[in-house]
């Protein structure tokens, strides 16, 4: 059995086109509200019990934010988010809607703005 090993700059190739795809099918969901890809260190910090989860932004809107976590988020929990600003940090309390698994020891989520806090 012998192994191919594939040049980097053809991974990278790959890769790209793979996230484009990606990108592609996000763009078909039909989203009343634009959304803005942007990555922001986050700080996920449950309002019942003293757990926090170190999160990434993947994409914000006015009504909510899609995080990447290091761990799971039950749907319906609310919590408070810490957004990391190059000079200041923003606390906006939000819901998670959805999370599922993403890659090895990763989450994707998805969180709406909570207007009442």
């Amino acid at each position: 059995m012998t192994t191919e090993t594939i040049p980097i700059p053809q991974q990278v190739v790959r890769l790209i086109s793979q996230i484009q795809c990606e990108d592609i099918q996000r763009l078909r969901e039909q989203r009343e509200i634009n959304r803005q890809n942007i990555a922001l260190p986050t700080t996920i910090r449950f309002i019942d019990d003293a757990r926090v989860i170190n999160a990434v932004s993947r994409d914000i809107s006015l009504v909510g934010i899609g995080l990447i976590t290091t761990g799971p988020i039950e749907s319906e929990t609310i919590c408070e988010l810490e957004l990391h600003l190059t000079s200041s940090t923003r606390i906006i309390v939000a819901q998670c809607i959805w999370c599922k698994s993403f890659g090895t020891g990763f989450h994707l989520s998805g969180w709406k703005f909570e207007s009442g806090y």
